[in-house]
Protein backbone atom coordinates (compact mmCIF):
# COMPACT_ATOMS: atom_id res chain seq x y z
CA UNK A 1 0.00 0.00 0.00
CA UNK A 2 1.06 3.66 0.13
CA UNK A 3 0.01 7.05 1.40
CA UNK A 4 -0.64 9.93 -0.99
CA UNK A 5 -1.82 13.43 -0.09
CA UNK A 6 -3.08 16.33 -2.22
CA UNK A 7 -3.83 19.82 -0.91
CA UNK A 8 -5.63 22.45 -2.95
CA UNK A 9 -5.31 25.95 -1.53
CA UNK A 10 -5.70 29.46 -3.00
CA UNK A 11 -2.04 29.76 -4.07
CA UNK A 12 -1.79 26.37 -5.74
CA UNK A 13 -1.84 22.59 -5.45
CA UNK A 14 0.58 20.43 -3.45
CA UNK A 15 0.91 16.69 -4.05
CA UNK A 16 3.00 14.33 -1.95
CA UNK A 17 3.68 10.59 -1.72
CA UNK A 18 5.90 8.15 0.12
CA UNK A 19 8.28 5.75 -1.64
CA UNK A 20 7.80 2.33 -0.04
CA UNK A 21 6.94 -0.81 -1.97
CA UNK A 22 5.76 -3.79 0.08
CA UNK A 23 4.99 -7.30 -1.10
CA UNK A 24 2.31 -9.36 0.60
CA UNK A 25 1.56 -13.05 0.28
CA UNK A 26 -0.13 -15.93 2.07
CA UNK A 27 2.01 -18.87 3.15
CA UNK A 28 0.41 -22.26 3.64
CA UNK A 29 1.35 -23.98 6.90
CA UNK A 30 1.54 -27.79 7.39
CA UNK A 31 -1.69 -27.75 9.41
CA UNK A 32 -3.56 -26.25 6.47
CA UNK A 33 -3.85 -22.74 7.86
CA UNK A 34 -2.45 -19.67 6.11
CA UNK A 35 0.06 -17.15 7.41
CA UNK A 36 0.00 -13.59 6.05
CA UNK A 37 3.46 -12.21 5.42
CA UNK A 38 4.58 -8.76 4.33
CA UNK A 39 8.07 -7.50 3.57
CA UNK A 40 9.64 -4.29 2.29
CA UNK A 41 10.72 -4.72 -1.32
CA UNK A 42 11.95 -1.16 -1.95
CA UNK A 43 12.08 2.36 -0.54
CA UNK A 44 12.67 3.94 -3.96
CA UNK A 45 9.31 3.26 -5.58
CA UNK A 46 7.84 6.11 -7.63
CA UNK A 47 4.23 7.04 -6.78
CA UNK A 48 4.15 10.71 -7.77
CA UNK A 49 4.64 11.79 -11.38
CA UNK A 50 4.85 14.98 -13.40
CA UNK A 51 2.95 14.28 -16.63
CA UNK A 52 3.80 16.21 -19.78
CA UNK A 53 5.36 18.94 -17.60
CA UNK A 54 1.80 20.12 -16.84
CA UNK A 55 -0.10 17.68 -14.64
CA UNK A 56 0.53 15.95 -11.32
CA UNK A 57 -0.38 12.29 -10.89
CA UNK A 58 -0.07 10.17 -7.74
CA UNK A 59 -1.02 6.52 -7.31
CA UNK A 60 -1.76 4.11 -4.49
CA UNK A 61 -3.15 0.60 -4.26
CA UNK A 62 -1.68 -2.12 -6.45
CA UNK A 63 1.94 -1.29 -7.25
CA UNK A 64 2.25 -3.54 -10.29
CA UNK A 65 0.27 -4.92 -13.21
CA UNK A 66 1.16 -8.34 -14.57
CA UNK A 67 4.15 -8.32 -12.18
CA UNK A 68 5.51 -5.15 -13.78
CA UNK A 69 5.84 -1.96 -11.65
CA UNK A 70 3.53 0.89 -12.57
CA UNK A 71 6.35 3.36 -13.38
CA UNK A 72 6.96 1.82 -16.80
CA UNK A 73 3.27 1.99 -17.66
CA UNK A 74 3.07 5.65 -16.63
CA UNK A 75 5.91 6.47 -19.02
CA UNK A 76 3.97 4.81 -21.82
CA UNK A 77 0.75 6.59 -20.86
CA UNK A 78 2.55 9.94 -20.90
CA UNK A 79 3.39 9.38 -24.56
CA UNK A 80 -0.35 9.55 -25.26
CA UNK A 81 -0.58 13.03 -23.73
CA UNK A 82 -0.02 15.86 -26.19
CA UNK A 83 0.38 19.61 -25.69
CA UNK A 84 -3.30 19.95 -26.58
CA UNK A 85 -4.57 17.43 -24.04
CA UNK A 86 -6.91 19.02 -21.51
CA UNK A 87 -6.75 18.14 -17.81
CA UNK A 88 -10.44 17.16 -17.95
CA UNK A 89 -9.62 14.40 -20.47
CA UNK A 90 -6.98 12.62 -18.42
CA UNK A 91 -8.96 10.83 -15.65
CA UNK A 92 -11.12 8.87 -18.09
CA UNK A 93 -8.15 8.20 -20.38
CA UNK A 94 -6.09 6.93 -17.44
CA UNK A 95 -8.82 4.54 -16.27
CA UNK A 96 -9.25 3.24 -19.83
CA UNK A 97 -5.50 2.75 -20.20
CA UNK A 98 -5.12 0.79 -16.95
CA UNK A 99 -8.06 -1.41 -17.85
CA UNK A 100 -6.48 -2.16 -21.22
CA UNK A 101 -3.22 -3.38 -19.73
CA UNK A 102 -4.47 -4.98 -16.51
CA UNK A 103 -7.20 -7.15 -15.11
CA UNK A 104 -9.25 -4.38 -13.52
CA UNK A 105 -6.42 -3.31 -11.14
CA UNK A 106 -7.29 -1.81 -7.76
CA UNK A 107 -5.55 1.53 -8.23
CA UNK A 108 -6.54 4.88 -6.79
CA UNK A 109 -5.13 8.04 -8.34
CA UNK A 110 -5.01 11.78 -7.71
CA UNK A 111 -4.77 13.94 -10.84
CA UNK A 112 -4.20 17.70 -10.69
CA UNK A 113 -3.72 20.49 -13.18
CA UNK A 114 -4.90 23.86 -14.40
CA UNK A 115 -7.24 24.80 -17.23
CA UNK A 116 -7.56 28.29 -18.70
CA UNK A 117 -11.17 29.41 -18.72
CA UNK A 118 -12.05 32.94 -19.86
CA UNK A 119 -8.42 33.92 -19.47
CA UNK A 120 -8.08 32.61 -15.90
CA UNK A 121 -6.22 29.48 -14.74
CA UNK A 122 -8.72 27.24 -12.93
CA UNK A 123 -7.50 24.38 -10.69
CA UNK A 124 -8.78 20.86 -11.30
CA UNK A 125 -8.19 18.09 -8.75
CA UNK A 126 -9.57 14.60 -9.39
CA UNK A 127 -9.69 11.38 -7.41
CA UNK A 128 -10.23 8.22 -9.44
CA UNK A 129 -10.69 4.51 -8.76
CA UNK A 130 -9.71 2.32 -11.69
CA UNK A 131 -11.48 -0.88 -10.63
CA UNK A 132 -14.75 1.03 -10.18
CA UNK A 133 -14.32 3.10 -13.37
CA UNK A 134 -15.12 6.20 -11.34
CA UNK A 135 -13.55 9.61 -10.90
CA UNK A 136 -14.65 12.82 -9.19
CA UNK A 137 -13.47 16.40 -9.20
CA UNK A 138 -13.01 17.09 -5.50
CA UNK A 139 -12.13 20.79 -5.50
CA UNK A 140 -15.44 22.05 -6.86
CA UNK A 141 -18.61 22.23 -4.76
CA UNK A 142 -21.82 24.21 -5.00
CA UNK A 143 -20.67 25.88 -8.22
CA UNK A 144 -17.46 27.26 -6.73
CA UNK A 145 -13.84 26.33 -6.13
CA UNK A 146 -13.36 24.41 -2.88
CA UNK A 147 -10.14 24.30 -0.85
CA UNK A 148 -9.16 21.28 1.18
CA UNK A 149 -7.12 18.10 1.46
CA UNK A 150 -7.59 14.62 -0.01
CA UNK A 151 -5.64 11.48 0.76
CA UNK A 152 -5.50 7.82 -0.21
CA UNK A 153 -3.87 4.55 0.76
CA UNK A 154 -3.04 3.67 4.36
CA UNK A 155 -4.77 6.70 5.81
CA UNK A 156 -6.16 5.45 9.14
CA UNK A 157 -3.45 7.13 11.23
CA UNK A 158 -3.85 10.51 9.55
CA UNK A 159 -7.66 10.30 9.63
CA UNK A 160 -7.62 9.76 13.39
CA UNK A 161 -5.56 12.91 13.79
CA UNK A 162 -7.67 15.38 11.84
CA UNK A 163 -11.20 13.96 11.71
CA UNK A 164 -13.78 13.92 14.54
CA UNK A 165 -13.10 11.10 17.00
CA UNK A 166 -14.45 9.63 20.23
CA UNK A 167 -13.16 7.31 22.95
CA UNK A 168 -14.89 4.62 24.98
CA UNK A 169 -15.07 5.29 28.72
CA UNK A 170 -14.93 2.71 31.51
CA UNK A 171 -18.71 2.36 31.68
CA UNK A 172 -18.97 1.75 27.98
CA UNK A 173 -20.18 5.20 27.01
CA UNK A 174 -18.59 7.03 24.14
CA UNK A 175 -17.10 10.49 24.67
CA UNK A 176 -16.57 12.88 21.79
CA UNK A 177 -13.09 14.37 21.74
CA UNK A 178 -12.62 18.09 21.03
CA UNK A 179 -12.55 18.70 17.29
CA UNK A 180 -10.93 21.65 15.54
CA UNK A 181 -11.34 22.21 11.83
CA UNK A 182 -8.33 22.98 9.66
CA UNK A 183 -8.78 26.23 7.65
CA UNK A 184 -7.30 25.11 4.34
CA UNK A 185 -8.66 28.21 2.62
CA UNK A 186 -6.24 30.31 4.70
CA UNK A 187 -3.22 28.10 3.96
CA UNK A 188 -0.29 29.65 2.14
CA UNK A 189 1.50 27.44 -0.35
CA UNK A 190 4.25 26.86 2.23
CA UNK A 191 1.62 25.81 4.78
CA UNK A 192 0.30 23.26 2.30
CA UNK A 193 3.80 21.90 1.66
CA UNK A 194 4.48 21.61 5.39
CA UNK A 195 1.10 19.95 5.99
CA UNK A 196 1.60 17.37 3.23
CA UNK A 197 5.01 16.39 4.58
CA UNK A 198 3.65 16.33 8.14
CA UNK A 199 0.83 13.98 7.11
CA UNK A 200 3.13 11.44 5.48
CA UNK A 201 5.99 11.76 7.99
CA UNK A 202 3.64 11.27 10.94
CA UNK A 203 2.17 8.18 9.28
CA UNK A 204 5.65 6.73 8.69
CA UNK A 205 6.76 7.37 12.26
CA UNK A 206 3.56 5.97 13.79
CA UNK A 207 3.60 2.81 11.67
CA UNK A 208 7.18 2.24 12.79
CA UNK A 209 6.01 1.57 16.36
CA UNK A 210 2.83 -0.35 15.57
CA UNK A 211 2.52 -4.12 15.17
CA UNK A 212 1.44 -3.89 11.54
CA UNK A 213 3.01 -4.19 8.08
CA UNK A 214 5.35 -1.27 7.40
CA UNK A 215 3.58 -0.15 4.26
CA UNK A 216 4.48 3.56 4.29
CA UNK A 217 8.08 4.74 4.29
CA UNK A 218 11.11 5.95 2.38
CA UNK A 219 11.68 9.44 0.97
CA UNK A 220 8.72 11.81 0.57
CA UNK A 221 8.27 13.32 -2.88
CA UNK A 222 6.51 16.69 -3.11
CA UNK A 223 5.25 18.38 -6.28
CA UNK A 224 3.78 21.90 -6.56
CA UNK A 225 1.43 23.23 -9.24
CA UNK A 226 0.69 26.96 -9.50
CA UNK A 227 -1.54 28.88 -11.92
CA UNK A 228 0.32 30.22 -14.94
CA UNK A 229 3.56 28.42 -14.03
CA UNK A 230 5.20 25.13 -14.89
CA UNK A 231 4.90 22.57 -12.04
CA UNK A 232 8.07 22.02 -10.03
CA UNK A 233 9.45 19.58 -7.47
CA UNK A 234 9.94 20.75 -3.90
CA UNK A 235 11.72 17.52 -3.08
CA UNK A 236 12.23 14.38 -5.15
CA UNK A 237 14.39 11.33 -4.67
CA UNK A 238 17.15 11.07 -7.25
CA UNK A 239 19.23 8.28 -8.67
CA UNK A 240 22.68 7.99 -7.10
CA UNK A 241 25.72 5.78 -7.18
CA UNK A 242 28.29 4.43 -4.76
CA UNK A 243 30.08 7.76 -4.28
CA UNK A 244 26.86 9.45 -3.18
CA UNK A 245 26.25 6.69 -0.64
CA UNK A 246 29.78 7.17 0.75
CA UNK A 247 29.18 10.91 1.12
CA UNK A 248 25.94 10.25 3.00
CA UNK A 249 27.68 7.76 5.31
CA UNK A 250 30.46 10.29 5.98
CA UNK A 251 28.00 13.02 6.94
CA UNK A 252 26.16 10.63 9.27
Amino acid sequence: MSFIVTLYVPEGIVMAADSRLTMNFQKKLPDGTSLFQSFIASDTNQKLYLINERFGLSLCGEAAINNIPLAGFINTFEERISSNTDVTEIPEALIKYFKEIGNNPRITFHLSGYRVEEGISIPYVYIGHVSESKFLRVNYRNDQIYYGCSWGGDSDIFARLILPARVKKNRGEWKELPYYEIPYNFFTLQDAIDFAIYAIRTTIQTIRFQTRPKTVGGPIDVLVLKPGEQPYWIQKKNYHGENALKEISTRL
